[in-house]
């Protein structure tokens, strides 16, 4: 199995002062797979590297940084933004790695992303990075 993401994620601008005081800013993307016919695999997505201290694999705190200052962040598995998209196996599946069965063609498997409102920090390019793995 193989999985990719066809491009970086982008919140765009972010203001938590007045334009996203009480306004999440939500993002689409997409992690492509191409497992062989039947396969069952699960899409891993790992805390990033700017995760807070001890917040684990299956449900990630993740935050993007700019030098000492952070914006929080998550990536989810549905569009409630409930289901974080972390690593691993979840028993109820309101964490971990989002399973996924092969079709024998590449597949764009929907992700979610929430930049939560009224997080007040200085202007300038925040960024994290991510892997996305397959275990099969």
């Amino acid at each position: 199995c193989i999985a990719s993401v066809q491009s970086a994620l982008d919140f765009g601008d972010y203001d938590g002062i007045i334009d996203n005081a009480t306004d999440d800013i939500n993002v689409e993307f997409a992690v492509s797979a191409l497992c062989s016919l039947g396969t069952d695999g699960v899409i891993n997505i790992d805390a990033g590297e700017n995760s807070a201290d001890g917040s684990g694999t299956l449900s990630p705190s993740r935050a993007m940084a700019n030098g000492e200052f952070t914006l929080n962040y998550n990536l989810f598995k549905n569009p409630g933004y409930t289901n974080v998209w972390g690593a691993g196996v979840d028993s109820d599946g309101a964490g971990g790695g989002n399973p996924y069965t092969g079709t024998g063609g590449t597949q764009d498997v929907a992700g979610y992303a929430k930049l939560p409102a009224g997080q007040v920090v200085p202007d300038g390019a925040y960024t994290d990075k991510v892997t996305v793995t397959v275990t099969y």
